[in-house]
């Protein structure tokens, strides 16, 4: 895909095992009025392994602003390196 700019800012909570990604400048603001995206690391009741929740939150600019459909790739690529990191770290 193409190369984009944006300039984010990423907050953590180790307690409740979350990130929180927020877009404030770059190309997807001139689609999205607010785009964020909130990972969560549980662990699961076995104490084997984790579960990764991801939720994006977005606001269009304008109605025919499209879905963020096209950033599935890298979310998911982001996913799998937390999910390797996970693993080293069990």
């Amino acid at each position: 895909g193409k190369a984009m700019i944006a300039k984010e800012e990423t907050t953590h909570d180790d307690e409740t095992r979350t990130l929180h990604h927020r877009i404030f400048e770059g190309d997807l603001t001139k689609d999205y009025k607010k785009f964020e995206s909130i990972i969560e690391v549980n662990p699961k009741p076995n104490g084997h392994g984790s579960i990764v929740s991801w939720s994006i939150v977005y606001e269009r600019m304008k109605e025919d602003s499209p879905a963020p459909f096209a950033y599935l790739a890298f979310f998911h690529q982001n996913l799998v390196d937390v999910s390797s990191q996970l693993s080293v770290s069990e």
